[in-house]
């Protein structure tokens, strides 16, 4: 072969490798393509999916709210025509109440998940028996059952099972749970409430053999706007957050929250692990015990500030009822001023309030009468915790403010310490 043929034969050669790499690279390029054009699909069905899920809940919502609504409403116009029945007046109050409780407690889980979901939820972390919110999610929920309508066990363990984390917020989680078997389980069906302990771990288990899940449900069962298919009219409805708010919660404290189900029918499974601590916190002793229950009622002077005059005015009477002494206003000023009239011990304090907002009126009150004055925010929505702390505010209630919460926290006030600066 001369040396021109062995010239053309590497030549020839070389042409064929490049042929097969441009081949491969082809190859490869277009499978990319082909990948990168279903993945592009995939997130285009997700996001279809997460709009159509929004709008659900979105109608979901309108439905709950109008429900509780209309029957507020109709009370109200019954209450003008039944005032010579002692009996109806008294059986419509008490309907109005459940309603209002049941329009709360939508609110709360709405601003409860957005603080989640923005990480602005705060938690106490403190070493408890965790039999203790067991039993009170327990009693919570199965209270408002008909006795004969479902059958509840609760198993506890003989052996105390210590974790730590927030006893209020795990009593949550838990009612969330139970509540969410109530709602899918039928007349004459069982659900059941455990704690026992895996290794290292507590676990919280509710178990009912209600409407069950489809296999396809499971995986996002814990997501925000999932919920099983129902008609709108179910009696037993709500939002579908409670499961979100579970898993949220439970992570926050290092824990897991799982779900399982045998399908349609069949019932479902709701676990919950946390980390147990192997050692048990020191007891209490039984003076400070007897000491931290003891409440002794004292009258204080509370000044309501709230821009909605009839909210206030309600609000001031309540309180004047239970034997304090109290005055609302409607503006920032106003507040600032009846402060150097009225000398307040405790605060309500909006904070969309007209003229000077709540925050600049608790930095005044705060820088003129120190720890004399106890200033509680009550808003319509969550706040930053970090911005009520930094303008002087001692507690944040959601409005309408529990009750029981705020005459918890008035009587726990100790009393004002020092004035430091006029206003």
């Amino acid at each position: 072969m001369t040396a021109d043929e062995i010239r053309i034969a590497s030549l020839n050669e070389a042409l064929a490798s490049s042929r097969e790499i441009v081949q491969t690279l082809t190859d490869e390029l277009e499978g990319r393509a082909t990948n990168a054009a279903s993945l592009a699909q995939v997130h285009v069905d997700e996001a279809l999916q997460e709009h159509l899920r929004k709008d659900e809940f979105l109608a979901m919502l309108g439905h709950e709210l109008r429900n509780p609504l209309a029957a507020l409403s109709h009370g109200l116009a019954l209450l003008d025509k039944v005032t010579g029945d002692p009996g109806r007046s008294a059986e419509l109050r008490s309907m109005m109440v459940r309603q209002t409780k049941r329009m709360s407690d939508m609110l709360d889980q709405l601003l409860d998940i957005g603080r989640v979901v923005s990480g602005k939820v705060q938690i106490e972390k403190l070493a408890i028996d965790l039999a203790g919110p067991v039993r009170a999610a327990a009693e919570t929920v199965m209270l408002r059952l008909a006795p004969e309508r479902l059958t509840f066990t609760l198993a506890l363990p003989v052996e105390n099972i210590h974790v730590r984390g927030d006893s209020l917020r795990l009593a949550q989680v838990i009612v969330n749970l139970l509540t969410n078997a109530v709602s899918y389980t039928d007349v004459g069906g069982h659900i059941t409430l455990t704690l026992d302990a895996e290794g290292e771990n507590a676990r919280i288990t509710v178990r009912d053999d209600g409407a069950g899940m489809a296999a396809e449900l499971v995986p996002h069962v814990f997501d925000v706007f999932t919920q099983e298919p129902r008609e709108l009219d179910r009696e037993r409805g709500g939002l579908g957050l409670g499961l979100p708010l579970v898993r949220r919660l439970v992570e926050l404290h290092g824990g897991k929250a799982t779900a399982s189900s045998g399908g349609l029918g069949k019932g479902s499974e709701f676990v919950i692990t946390l980390p147990r601590l192997r050692e048990p916190p020191p007891t209490q002793a039984p003076d400070e015990v007897r000491a931290s229950k003891e409440v002794v009622f004292r009258p204080r002077r509370i000044l309501i500030v709230e821009d909605e005059s009839l909210m206030a005015d309600a609000l001031a009477e309540l309180l004047a009822l239970d034997g304090h002494q109290t005055r609302a206003v409607y503006d920032g000023l106003a507040a600032l001023e009846a402060a150097t009239m009225f000398h307040p011990e405790i605060v309500l304090l909006d904070l969309g309030l007209p003229g000077v907002d709540g925050y600049e009126v608790a930095r005044r009150l705060r820088t003129a009468l120190g720890r004399k004055v106890y200033i509680i925010a009550v808003t319509g929505y969550a706040k930053d915790a970090a911005r009520l702390a930094d303008a002087g505010f001692d507690e944040h209630l959601i409005k309408p403010p529990d009750l029981d919460k705020l005459a918890a926290l008035i009587a726990a006030w100790v009393g004002p310490t020092a004035h430091t600066a006029p206003i």
